[in-house]
């Protein structure tokens, strides 16, 4: 069985796609036996304050999943600096304490991923990278996250694309031959998803839009497609779900199209909160302007809606046709065609038999015995030799690869300087992870402390003795 350490900047407070992934293949790798930790940033609720932060140190969720919250402050959008030496001596530690026999890193966008691939690699652990998104090769922001990617993959053992759309972008843009790369795609929990009891042929005239209301996630487009669909069809519906920059174009959109009886901003939706939102439609739209996988149109898939979204990036290998109906081209009056169609399609679908074939497409036990099998692989080969990942960072080209080809060698110097101040065999191994039960029965005893406490504070207050019950609290 392997330990893996996964790390991300996105995680758990945070919600969306890449943190739902590493929470459920973590979930379904500890089921398979392995063990699994998380190492992400510190993370503060919105507005600085709550009852529990800053969400700093070793944490445990629910199910005894043991996450590390890095104490470094996130420079944006929850991102970490880039910090390779300042990081090192903590993510050996972790990496030690842990028993790491794989790193596993996950989302091109964050640099704490790309600073934990490079100093396990040189600490000596197999590394493993899992791409979440696509990326262009012209504008600035792309570039730079292209280039910064093929540095931190330069020395991994293997990648992981979500797609097939997304693997062939994966090695165009990082240069990690493609022989490294496997597919496995993302999945869901069907059974959250289910449709309620007597919902077997939905007829609505309701359309749910989920997503974070950013640029790529095309809210562009809703803005301009909503007031034409509205005025095409006077009875049809808008529940919009999420947050994000561009929420203020949207409630613009409504003030200025007067739609605010049908079009219902819902603002950010929790995760446990999603299938409901589905079950009020029977069209999910799909607006995005980039997607490598998509999980919100498998989701509503399963909950029974007939997707309709835009064709780009792997959105089209997701769903079998009878599911979805693909716009062609992600332009406004494209989706508004294809909308037509899927509204004459969604009063056909069965929604619980949609429900039970969507649910069997793709399940986590699968994509967590895939990753599993992947991690033996790279764990059973040899280390891969410095030269050879010299080479590799070489051919980054005339500068950018001596630049960090230095830099590695720096990095490699003071893993040796760590190694002779604190000796691996010195470090303690973390503590074995509590299970799901035992955190429970803890809270259940935290919480009848609490109770016992204010039972006492009204005893000490009703025979006037407050001054005790001051002292006390």
């Amino acid at each position: 069985m392997q330990s893996i350490v996964m790390c991300c900047d996105f995680f758990y407070p945070r919600i969306g796609g890449v943190e739902q992934h590493i929470w459920s293949l973590s979930q379904h790798l500890r089921s398979l036996g392995h063990n699994v930790a998380i190492i992400t940033g510190r993370y503060v609720p919105p507005g600085g304050g709550g009852g529990d932060a800053p969400r700093v140190g070793v944490r445990y969720m629910s199910c005894g999943l043991r996450v590390y919250h890095l104490p470094h402050l996130p420079m944006a959008d929850q991102s970490s600096f880039p910090t390779y030496f300042g990081l090192l001596p903590l993510l050996r530690a972790i990496l030690l304490r842990e028993r790491a026999t794989v790193a596993h890193g996950h989302a091109a966008t964050s640099v704490l991923t790309h600073d934990f691939l490079v100093c396990a690699r040189a600490l000596g652990y197999p590394c493993v990278y899992t791409d979440h998104s696509l990326f262009g090769f012209h504008d600035f922001a792309s570039i730079n996250v292209n280039k910064y990617l093929s540095f931190a993959l330069a020395g991994a053992s293997a990648a992981v694309a979500v797609s097939r759309v997304s693997r062939e972008n994966l090695c165009r843009r990082s240069g990690v031959p493609p022989h490294l790369v496997r597919t496995i795609p993302n999945a869901v929990d069907g059974c959250a998803f289910r449709p309620p009891p007597g919902d077997g042929a939905r007829c609505s005239n309701t359309v749910v839009l989920l997503s974070r209301l950013v640029y790529r996630k095309g809210v562009d487009l809703a803005v301009e497609l909503i007031p034409r669909a509205a005025a095409r069809w006077p009875a049809l519906k808008f529940v919009v779900g999420g947050d994000g920059p561009k929420r203020g174009a949207l409630e613009a959109m409504v003030a200025r199209a007067s739609l605010s009886g049908r079009v219902e901003l819902l603002g950010a939706v929790a995760h446990g909160d999603v299938p409901a939102l589905l079950h009020r439609g029977a069209v999910f739209l799909n607006c995005s302007l980039t997607e490598s996988f998509c999980v919100a149109v498998l989701e509503a898939a399963c909950a029974g809606c007939h997707v309709v979204s835009t064709p780009v990036g792997g959105v089209p290998e997701v769903l079998p046709p009878h599911m979805v109906t693909l716009a062609a081209a992600p332009t406004a009056d494209a989706l508004l065609d294809a909308l037509a169609v899927g509204l004459r399609r969604a009063p056909g679908v069965d929604a619980r038999a949609q429900h039970a074939e969507a649910a069997r497409l793709y399940t986590w036990p699968d994509v967590a015995a895939r990753t599993a099998a992947l991690y033996a692989e790279v764990a059973a080969e040899p280390p891969l030799p410095l030269a050879h990942r010299f080479l590799r960072l070489a051919a980054l080209g005339p500068v950018f690869g001596p630049v960090t080809a230095i830099l590695v060698a720096l990095i490699h110097v003071m893993a040796a300087a760590l190694d002779w101040a604190w000796p691996p065999e010195d470090v303690d191994p973390a503590l074995p992870a509590p299970s799901g039960e035992e955190l429970r029965e803890a809270l259940d005893a935290a919480r009848g402390a609490r109770r016992a406490s204010v039972a006492l504070d009204a005893h000490l207050r009703a025979s006037g003795m407050g001054h005790l019950a001051a002292g006390a609290q």
